[in-house]
């Protein structure tokens, strides 16, 4: 990080020009703490969400929010639209996730207490930046790879996400108690198949 840092404020607004320039180079736009993409007939937001905790030995203490928009799709929704990719937020959109629910099986760290290493911290979280939550991203702009993701969380999947999907490639509905009467199953890959899919 640029030397002469001295405060938390300072190195989280260091952080997110680093975050940006990142971004940016994989097609997103935006500033500061949003940014924004049109992949195909989806809009996809990153957040970075400040995190209660930050400061201290944690100056960089932060959350990854995704937020995917299907603009195509017509059907009414609990949150109005943004009208242009402009307005897109990740908590405007359609499907709202966190960066832990793509990666559940990892503990992702870049905000624990590294004290002031604010080069180590960033060379962690350049690193799943680029070879981990960007591919995945990539991979959902696709109606079958977005799919694919929805399966390992079916209990997260939006109406609108069903509808954008459609029947032949939406889960089922999740309800609690179709999970706790055995109805859904799991595979080898982490994927979940609801009742009459298996």
């Amino acid at each position: 990080m640029a030397t002469g840092i001295g405060d938390p404020s300072s190195a989280f607004k260091e952080f997110n020009l680093r975050i940006g320039g990142v971004l940016r180079t994989y097609a997103f736009r935006g500033s500061g703490q949003n940014y924004r993409r049109q992949v195909g007939d989806q809009w996809q937001a990153i957040n970075l969400q400040k995190s209660q905790w930050r400061g201290g030995e944690d100056p960089v203490a932060f959350y990854v929010n995704i937020g995917l928009h299907f603009p195509r799709v017509e059907m009414e929704r609990f949150v109005p639209p943004p009208a242009t990719l402009a307005k897109l937020t990740a908590t405007n959109a359609d499907q709202t996730l966190r960066v832990d629910e793509l990666f559940p099986d990892d503990r992702f760290n870049w905000f624990e207490v590294d004290r002031w290493n604010l080069e180590n911290t960033w060379t962690r979280f350049e690193a799943l930046l680029r070879g981990r939550l960007v591919p995945v991203l990539d991979s959902m702009a696709t109606p079958d790879g977005l799919a694919a993701v929805m399966r390992t969380m079916p209990w997260m999947v939006s109406s609108v996400t069903r509808k954008f999907l459609g029947r032949k490639l939406a889960s089922p509905v999740w309800d609690p108690k179709d999970e706790e009467a055995g109805r859904w199953k799991q595979d080898k890959l982490g994927r979940w198949w609801g009742p009459g899919e298996w």
